[in-house]
């Protein structure tokens, strides 16, 4: 990558985590404990129609997050105390589904997920993948679904956990950058995924 697509890169990387924490986070309320972004991939469209690989529930997606969340934050090291706001969990919710907003909003209001996370908060910051432009080939279309494509992979590489599925190959890319990062796979059980030795355990 030359020094310029770097440089251009990094901005854009900044003013979508800017923007998500501006409209995700109360910039007016101060937190007691650490905000923890995890970054999520949930992959459908032409995928999941063309039968390729079959959807991921929401609710799977939420308890595989409540697994991320206890290895973030142990709850030997949560507090309890009164006027404590708990951990904040600003979730980046990468998908080409634009029904999954609603299916994860769902999901954490549901009777099952009740007290899931504690006296936590878990934040959605919503980004759609528009990396295929449906109407022909359109010059600046495929050039802004590039630069799209990079700066959510950066966010997902970047952020304290990653969690997507071996079905897509943007989550295993992802995974695969993340190295020496927390990564998990939630059509594993165990959702422990190794990217380093392409196993999961």
């Amino acid at each position: 990558m030359t020094p310029e697509a770097r440089r251009e890169l990094d901005k854009r990387h900044s003013e979508a985590l800017s923007l998500a924490m501006n409209q995700t986070v109360n910039p007016n309320k101060t937190y007691s404990a650490k905000l923890f972004r995890i970054a999520v991939h949930v992959r459908r469209g032409d995928k999941v129609a063309l039968h390729e690989a079959r959807p991921v529930s929401a609710s799977r997606f939420i308890a595989a997050l409540k697994t991320i969340a206890d290895q973030l934050n142990p709850p030997d090291n949560k507090t309890s105390s009164k006027g404590d706001d708990g951990v904040v969990y600003l979730v980046h919710l990468f998908t080409d589904g634009a029904e999954v907003l609603q299916e994860f909003k769902d999901a954490l209001q549901a009777p099952e997920a009740a007290g899931l996370f504690g006296n936590s908060t878990v934040h959605l910051d919503f980004r759609f993948a528009g990396y295929r432009p449906d109407k022909g080939f359109d010059e600046t279309l495929v050039n802004e679904a590039f630069w799209q494509l990079l700066v959510d992979l950066k966010m997902m590489v970047e952020s304290d956990a990653f969690l997507g599925s071996q079905s897509s190959n943007v989550g295993v890319t992802a995974c695969y950058l993340r190295v020496h990062h927390r990564c998990f796979n939630v059509e594993h059980r165990t959702l422990s995924w190794h990217p380093a030795n392409s196993k999961v355990a």
